[in-house]
């Protein structure tokens, strides 16, 4: 006997049939088909996986799932950076996060054209586009060879290395940038001497720095992240400290960049409120 619930769907059934093109349910006794049997299992694989995507989008809306791809200028932004990307994973683990090496040119092009959702950089970029949030301002210093005759100083002055030739990053850097290593401010936009190096990577400075080639410029923080054979680091006096920043789209509104963002300026505010160790 067929129940009156079962009888109402058998004309969903023979229609589901026919655009199968065999029988899926026994009529009696009422069983399904090895046929019906598949599409079951199907069926419920398709239903399982819909359901899957839509959990993964309401994540993504919500800021808990995705990916976040984070691009990083030589060191970045040092401990609060590292710190950040920590509370970061711990209240959001369902993001996967990615680091992604930058060199001078991609400063700001690669949050720009999408190639990294959110990035760490100096100096300030001054680019429309761009929004920025500072991470930490730190005192600038030389790079000289430790052959130099000045290494073994305490601090220079912007004059004590005004003759000097500087290293030139590569082409297409942000103009900030080159004013940044080339010290322009200090100078009053007057460009030092240059030798066309092309650096692309700090690495590069350093080893044509090491040659005797030029000399360049850094932060601070730099000089704790790159020990380099033959090379010494040097304060210099009256250089306008640089502030290093975190970057992303100005037009990005996505909830999981935002809450990275929030964790930087949680991290940020409380390594600002402890006591100097």
């Amino acid at each position: 006997m067929i129940c009156d619930r079962c009888r109402s769907w058998w004309p969903r059934i023979k229609k589901l049939e026919a655009q199968a093109g065999t029988r899926l349910v026994e009529r009696s006794p009422v069983a399904l088909t090895p046929a019906g049997a598949a599409l079951l299992v199907m069926a419920r694989r398709t239903v399982a996986a819909a359901d899957a995507t839509a959990a993964h989008l309401a994540a993504l809306q919500a800021g808990r799932g995705g990916e976040l791809r984070v691009g990083v200028l030589s060191h970045g932004g040092g401990e609060v950076m590292a710190a950040a990307m920590r509370s970061f994973s711990e209240h959001l683990p369902e993001v996967a996060v990615t680091v992604r090496a930058l060199d001078f040119p991609e400063a700001a092009s690669a949050v720009k054209e999408h190639d990294v959702d959110v990035a760490f950089v100096r100096p300030s970029l001054d680019d429309a586009r761009l929004r920025e949030y500072p991470v930490f301002t730190e005192r600038r210093y030389a790079i000289l060879s430790r052959w130099d005759e000045r290494a073994c100083l305490d601090e220079v002055r912007v004059t004590d290395i005004d003759r000097d030739r500087f290293l030139t990053p590569a082409d297409g850097s942000p103009t900030a940038y080159r004013s940044f290593l080339h010290l322009l401010r200090e100078r009053n936009d007057e460009p030092p001497r240059t030798v066309d190096s092309q650096c692309r990577r700090a690495e590069e400075f350093l080893s044509a720095v090491a040659s005797g080639r030029g000399i360049a410029t850094t932060i601070r923080s730099f000089t704790r992240h790159y020990r380099w054979p033959d090379i010494a680091y040097v304060p210099i006096r009256d250089a306008v400290p640089a502030t290093t920043a975190l970057v992303v789209d100005a037009a990005d509104r996505r909830a999981v960049v935002r809450a990275f963002v929030d964790r930087l300026c949680a991290v940020r505010a409380q390594a600002c409120a402890s006591p100097p160790v």
